[in-house]
């Protein structure tokens, strides 16, 4: 609970910099961002995970889940590069 405070917290500090126009808000939104896109995904593992011992391991569905967002990532950072580039 206290971690989603805190990254709330450096989201909304970087939403009220992007309003007053200071630079620096790029540097909470990256930090904001990339928090949450590297610590959502194994609480949200660990919270599902029964004692079972059956299925995955908690690590090797957490690495599974990181090798599919950055490939995620990498296919719309191209597809959204190649319009950016073709509008130009």
């Amino acid at each position: 609970m206290i971690l989603a405070v805190c990254l709330v917290a450096i989201l909304i500090v970087a939403f009220v910099l992007a309003i007053l126009k200071i630079e620096w808000y790029v540097l909470f939104l990256f930090l904001g961002f990339s928090t949450t896109l590297f610590l959502v995904p194994p609480l949200v593992i660990a919270s599902f995970k029964k004692e079972s011992q059956q299925g995955l391991d908690v690590i090797y569905a957490t690495l599974v889940i990181y090798v599919l967002t950055f490939i995620t990532i990498a296919i719309m950072s191209r597809i959204l590069f190649e319009q950016l580039i073709s509008f130009f």
